[in-house]
């Protein structure tokens, strides 16, 4: 990531000179840029910031002006992050796995029925859906994630109030949930989620 990019948050203020120009990746988020989330060019990751329901992924709630390692996604290869509202958080490692923590108050984390509520304040990897499948791309909308298989298929789960979920219907999804029809699943994905912020 440049590090004028990356010095227009307040949030990587404190930060010395040598730690930002580690960084290769980077997710900003909260209501005024107050989290962080970052990946450094050794594949560590690190997190800073408010900590809102356990977004930073440090097993945690604690807040820290100062980066704290993410254990559980270091050297895992993430090449992209995404958040949502609450926050929830993902992440999307080069061999198509998806990582998630932070608010779950609708499932949006995708970890299924018996982990519906509360934060996942440590990153987890989502199973069973995706068993031998490849994701190419992840998304967060407010409350719901969408993501995109390598041979264009579409997922997503979590909040469905108005129908973002693309399912056809308005049930929340806890885990995640193939959508039919391709043309519905990219408006989904267009319209409903945050694709880079």
């Amino acid at each position: 990531m440049e590090l004028p990019k990356l010095s227009r948050w307040p949030v990587f203020s404190l930060l010395s000179l040598d730690f930002l120009q580690s960084v290769r990746l980077g997710c900003v988020f909260g209501s005024a840029g107050n989290e962080a989330v970052v990946v450094c060019v050794n594949s560590d990751v690190y997190a800073l910031g408010s900590n809102t329901n356990g977004c930073l992924g440090v097993g945690d709630l604690r807040s820290s002006l100062q980066p704290r390692k993410v254990d559980a996604l270091c050297g895992k290869g993430i090449v992209h992050l995404a958040y949502g509202s609450g926050p929830h958080v993902v992440a999307l490692t080069s061999s198509g796995d998806i990582y998630s923590w932070g608010h779950n108050g609708y499932g949006q984390l995708g970890l299924g029925a018996s982990v519906t509520t509360g934060q996942g304040t440590i990153p987890r990897k989502l199973s069973g859906s995706f068993s031998g499948v490849k994701i190419a791309s992840v998304s967060c909308g407010g409350h719901h994630t969408v993501a995109v298989t390598a041979s264009g298929e579409v997922y997503s789960w979590g909040y469905n109030n108005c129908g973002q979920l693309g399912t056809g219907d308005t049930v929340n999804y806890t885990a995640p949930k193939r959508v039919e029809g391709g043309a519905l699943g990219r408006l989904c994905n267009y319209y409903f989620s945050n694709r880079e912020r």
